[in-house]
Order: structure tokens, then C-alpha cells, then sequence
């Protein structure tokens, strides 16, 4: 949290000794200690050694760096950037279990299998202000030292000269695209993005009532069989107290499975996916009624605990949610964010995206790859198919589909390209062959793709197969990126990140099996990262962007946002999308596709030309 103090200062440099500098350390009842720095004093020098020529080594900089930026009004100098060893630990194995600095140093300095010792572990929830000073020095002065001895180990695998070819290109991924990133995410974090305060609480009204009236129908509905419920042994005590509880799941289970005998499609499960699939079996209309408004109540309940409710606690004293983006969030390179999580706020939930809001004068622009994961997967196959419904602008899952069935490409389209009325079947056919190829993009299999679909496992089979026997150039791919990973143990990006998986090699078929299946996956997942990257890179360095005040300030998934005055909105935009597919472009040799859109509210377009 940015209202604490700065308590202390780590440095080393090679040749000297490791220091801590103590600031800000207190007694219990908050008196300053004698035999400190003074603030004001360490903050110049600490300035000055930023706007020097000094390269500064941390783990986990960004941290720092913005502790350093709004604590003490240092600005982000972008030379003063140079090495992180977390990221550094993450592009090495991002199989790790922890990433932390100590257990790092422990692994492979001192080459012994420890935990490390993590500040809780040794002081608990004491502050480190009440640590005292010759206890804080030791702790706060070995953090530098071992910072830089962990450096040294990585330097060498992470040279842009390293023999091997694998290597070089590793070091590329680490100089290239995550260093150069920091300044970007640091800059994103310590701008924030603005929430609506009036339009959360406006929300939480809207949803709430929306739960109302979902358990007003559940109610009704379980209360028709109330005599069976007071009968049931197992059910009766569990309910005599509170009545029946649609948020417990053995409740639900003996509910569904005891008193209305429903198939158990999935054992005993009341998860989501065990839920729709219900729908999909010949039961009674009221038992559908019941499920799909059970269905609705538990998304509105997560959309009001998780976002609506949860957000207004995280806005800052400036009326903005600061959060956090972690470029190593996940293991094929995607961003993952926090406080709070926008990757998983739903898309559709247009109304509660909506409680962002650009500051007073200015817009929000989305842009967004289009289809990015399948026109990677097209360049990497070079699938004539493919290559050639995006070069000449065919809607791509339209004629994948006319392939696979042999239908006329018009027929396999939403729409009818002359009338423009819905066409049933072949929207049907179209949304079928995109689950498809997104689920082996995925790694599922076809059991999964046919519950996505709503057919038998057999029937998805026969899809499948006859998707791959119409395109043999996927089928091939993924058959050498597997057999590149059961040779090698990893997977490369584009860049040359890697994505490890050890498992490949395991003698266990089922763990063999899950690791064959994240293959072709991680090589396109991670692909399109590296190119969201570096996309990223160049919007936040571009000139004339700066110039315009423009400023990203979120990533989630494929799309970017920037915020920039209303007047500048449209050059923006241009600058932004041409950067965007020329680095795809670029990097896939293929033509790319942006989305782009105009909001005063995040997930709200307007059009920009009635302004």
C-alpha cells in the first residue's frame, strides 16, 4: 500500500559491502529510533543514483519502483531498468514453485533445497518498522547481496552471445520484450483507471434485485416439494434450521439427483458445466426452469461479490482502481492482473465494465487482436485454407466449415450474404466448426468439444476427424510441435520463449497425455503474447502518442485500452491500430485484423463521428 512509509533502503555493488539503510524505524510506540538517515536526505541520493548512468538490479523492480515513484516523486527513468531477476528466474523455469528471491538463492547459490525464509516467517505480522536496527540490517542488507549473486547465475544463460542458438533467443525474450515491458506496467499501475462510484452502487441495486427475483422463483419452485425434502433423511436435518440453501452443494445434489432422480451425468457434481449439461437431457420443464434460473443466480451472485461490491473497496484516494499486471502471470507469457482481476470479469457483462470511466475530457480506445490464436495457428501451418480467407477477407469459420461439410461457402455463413436474414443452419454449422478448432487450439478433447456443442463424444470424434482430414496442415503441426517437445522438453514461441513441460517425457500415459495436449497451445498461446508484448512496447514509446497524452491504462486478453483527450481520439486510434498489426504482421507474415472502439465507459462504444 502506497501510504506506508519507506522504512529502509537495500544497496550493493559488487567489491563492497552489503548496507541497509534505516530510515523510518520506530519503537512500539512509534518513535523514531536514533541512528537512522534522514529521509529527505536518502531520497536525493537515491535520485541521483536513478538519473545517473547507474543500472540498477532488483527482484521484482516494479515494486520498487513504484514505491520509489509515489512515495518519494522519483520518476520512472527507463535506463535505470536493467535487470529483474524474478523475470529472470521465470523466463529460466517458469515451472518453479515460488519465484521468490530467497528460495531462488537457496536453490542456486547455495545449491541446498530450502524454502528460503520468508519475512513472515521470521517476524510474522510485525511490522518491519518495530524490527530493530541490528536485526533489520542483516535481513535488509543480504536482500542486495543475494540479489546480485543471483544475477550473476543468470547472466550467463541469458546472453545475447550465448553459444547456443536456443539461448540467444531466450535472451531476446528477457531484453526485448519483458524488460523493455516494465515501464509500461509500472506506468498503467500508477495511473490507474477511474471508477464510477454512483454507477457501482446503482449496480448493486440492479443486481440485487436480479437475485431477488432468481430466488423467488427457486423458492417457489422448491417449495412444491417440501413434503419430500421434510422426508429425505439426509436432506430434513440440514434444512431445519435455514431452510433450503441454493448456495450448498450437497443440498443441490440431493436435491437433484435423490428426490428428482435427474441422470448423473457428471457423478454427483453441481458445478456449471454439470448443470448445462442437465438442460441438454429430456427432463421436466420446471426442473429446466429451475436449473437455468440456479444457473443465472450463481453468475449475477459472483458478478456482485467479486466486481460490483468488491471494486469501490479497491479506488484510491485520486478515485482510481490501481491494479496489478503480472506479465509472468501465467505460464505461456499472458498477462494475468490483480486487485483486481480483470481477466476474469465477463465480457458480456457490458453494464459493470461500464463502471470505468475515462477522467473528465477524455475517451477510452479498445483495440483488440482479431481472431489473433487462429492467425497464428494459420502462419504456423501455412494452411492454404486459412491463408486465404484472411487474405481475401472470407469470414475464416464459414469456410472452414464449407470445407468439412462440402457445402457452398454461402450457406455455411450466419447471415445470407444477399438478403442478410439469419440463416439457422448455417450459423449452426459455423459456430460448431469454430468450437472445434478452438477447442484443439485448446487441447480438449472430444468429449469436451461435443459437450460444448451439444453432440455425443462419438459424434464430436467424427467432426474432428473429419476437421483434421480438411485440414491435414493442423493435424501436421501439431504432430511436429509434439514431437519438437518429446525431444527437446519444451515448446518455443515466435520469440523464443519457452514453455517447459517436463511431463512429455513421463512414463505415465495420462500425465504424457496432458502435456502432448498443452503442446500446441502454449506454442500459440505464448506467440500471441510475445506479439501483445511487443505491440504494447511500441504504443507506450511512440512519439506522438506521447505527444497526444495518450496513455495505456489496462490489458486484458487480446485488447488494450488507451485514454487520451476526446479531441485526439481518432488520430490515436489510427496511430494505435497501424502499431498493433504491423507488429503482427511483422512477426506472422500474415494479415492482421484490429477492433477497435470508442467508450467514455469501458464495454460501451460510442460513435465517435456523432460527437
Amino acid at each position: 500500500c502506497f501510504s506506508d512509509a519507506i522504512v529502509g533502503v537495500c544497496l550493493y555493488t559488487p567489491g563492497e559491502k552489503p548496507c541497509y539503510i534505516p530510515i523510518n524505524h520506530t519503537d512500539i510506540e512509534n518513535v523514531r529510533l536514533e541512528g537512522q538517515l534522514n529521509e529527505d536526505y536518502v531520497r536525493s541520493e537515491i535520485a541521483r543514483l536513478i538519473e545517473s548512468s547507474s543500472k540498477f538490479i532488483n527482484h521484482n523492480i516494479k515494486f520498487d519502483y513504484k514505491f520509489l515513484s509515489k512515495v518519494w516523486g522519483i520518476p520512472v527513468n527507463e535506463e535505470f531498468i536493467f535487470w529483474d531477476t524474478q523475470i529472470g528466474a521465470f523466463l529460466l523455469n517458469e515451472n518453479e514453485p515460488t519465484h521468490g528471491l530467497k528460495p531462488l538463492y537457496d536453490k542456486y547459490i547455495l545449491r541446498k533445497k530450502t524454502t528460503g525464509s520468508k519475512f513472515k516467517d521470521l517476524f510474522g505480522n510485525i511490522p518491519f518498522n518495530y524490527i530493530p536496527l541490528d536485526i533489520a540490517k542483516v535481513y535488509g542488507a543480504n536482500d542486495g547481496y543475494k540479489t546480485y549473486k543471483l544475477y550473476e547465475f543468470q547472466k550467463q544463460y541469458l546472453d545475447k552471445d550465448h553459444p547456443r542458438a536456443d539461448m540467444q533467443k531466450l535472451s531476446y525474450v528477457f531484453f526485448e520484450i519483458e524488460m523493455k515491458l516494465l515501464p509500461v506496467i509500472i506506468d498503467m499501475e500508477l495511473l490507474g483507471i477511474k471508477l464510477d462510484l454512483v454507477r457501482a452502487k446503482e449496480l448493486e441495486h440492479k443486481y440485487e434485485g436480479k437475485l431477488l427475483e432468481s430466488q423467488e422463483i427457486l423458492d417457489r419452485i422448491v417449495e412444491k416439494y417440501h413434503d419430500k425434502i421434510a422426508k429425505h433423511l439426509k436432506l430434513q436435518p440440514l434444512i431445519i434450521k435455514t431452510g433450503f440453501n441454493l448456495n450448498s452443494p450437497t443440498q443441490l445434489q440431493y436435491l437433484l439427483y435423490e428426490i428428482w432422480k435427474l441422470p448423473k451425468i457428471d457423478g454427483t457434481s453441481t458445478g456449471k458445466a454439470t448443470l448445462e449439461g442437465l438442460l441438454q437431457e429430456n427432463i421436466k420443464e420446471e426442473y429446466k426452469l429451475f436449473i437455468e434460473t440456479l444457473l443465472d443466480y450463481k453468475q449475477n451472485q459472483k458478478l456482485l461479490t467479486a466486481f460490483i461490491q468488491k471494486l469501490p473497496s479497491e479506488v484510491k484516494e485520486d478515485g482510481c482502481i490501481h491494479g496489478r499486471f503480472n506479465q509472468t502471470g501465467t505460464a505461456t507469457g499472458r498477462f494475468s492482473s490483480s486487485d483486481p482481476n480483470l481477466q476474469q470479469l465477463p465480457s458480456r457483462a457490458g453494464d459493470i465494465r461500464g463502471m470505468f470511466c475515462a477522467r473528465e475530457g477524455n475517451i477510452f480506445i479498445g483495440s483488440d487482436y482479431s481472431q489473433i490464436e487462429v492467425r497464428v495457428t494459420a502462419s504456423f501451418s501455412k494452411d492454404p485454407t486459412m491463408l486465404h480467407a484472411y487474405e481475401t477477407g472470407e469470414d475464416l469459420y464459414s469456410k472452414m466449415a464449407s470445407e468439412i461439410h462440402g457445402l457452398p461457402y454461402e450457406a455455411c455463413m450466419e447471415f445470407n450474404p444477399i438478403t442478410g436474414e439469419l440463416q439457422k443452419e448455417g450459423k449452426k454449422l459455423r459456430s460448431n466448426t469454430k468450437s472445434i478448432l478452438l477447442g484443439l487450439l485448446y487441447g480438449r478433447q472430444a468429449k469436451s468439444i461435443g459437450e460444448q456443442i451439444n453432440v455425443s463424444e462419438k459424434e464430436a470424434q467424427e467432426l474432428v476427424d473429419s476437421f483434421f482430414k480438411s485440414f491435414p496442415k493442423i493435424k501436421e503441426l501439431d504432430k511436429i510441435t509434439k514431437l519438437g517437445a518429446s525431444q527437446n522438453g519444451y515448446i518455443t514461441t515466435i520469440c523464443g520463449r519457452k514453455r517447459r513441460l517436463p511431463d512429455i517425457k513421463s512414463r505415465d500415459r495420462w500425465s504424457k497425455a496432458r502435456a502432448e495436449r498443452q503442446c500446441l497451445n502454449a506454442m500459440i498461446q505464448g506467440s500471441s503474447a510475445d506479439c501483445m508484448k511487443l505491440a504494447m512496447i511500441s504504443i507506450h514509446n511512440n512519439k506522438r502518442l506521447r505527444e497526444l497524452n495518450a496513455k495505456l491504462v489496462l490489458t486484458v486478453h487480446d485488447e488494450v485500452e488507451i485514454e487520451c483527450p476526446v479531441e485526439h481520439a481518432k488520430e490515436v486510434a489510427d496511430i494505435m491500430t497501424t502499431i498493433m498489426k504491423d507488429i503482427g504482421e511483422n512477426l506472422f507474415n500474415i494479415k492482421m485484423k484490429c477492433d477497435e472502439e470508442f467508450m467514455f465507459r469501458w464495454g460501451e462504444p460510442i460513435d465517435i463521428d456523432n460527437l
